[in-house]
């Protein structure tokens, strides 16, 4: 079994990108539970059957801009407080 890259990144907990991959893991965990594969759930949900395995090798763009404006407003905020 693959360790996920939020246990891999203890040091960040909390990220939007720790959420994320959380909420995969907890999708693969559960799908597999239900014994349906990955190309019947991704039919259902209308997702390419290759997202999941994209998403799983890297954390989308999207989700570490939303870490960095966090951590830039994080700065922001020390710096007036």
């Amino acid at each position: 079994m693959k360790v996920s890259k939020a246990k891999k990144r203890r040091g960040r907990v909390g990220t939007f990108a720790d959420v994320f991959d959380a909420r995969i893991e907890s999708i693969r965990q559960r799908l597999e539970a239900s014994g349906a594969s990955w190309a019947e759930l991704c039919t259902l949900a209308k997702v390419s059957r290759a997202q999941p395995v994209r998403w799983s090798a890297e954390t989308p763009k999207t989700i570490k801009l939303v870490d960095q404006l966090e951590a830039a407003l994080i700065q922001i905020e020390k710096r007036r407080a």
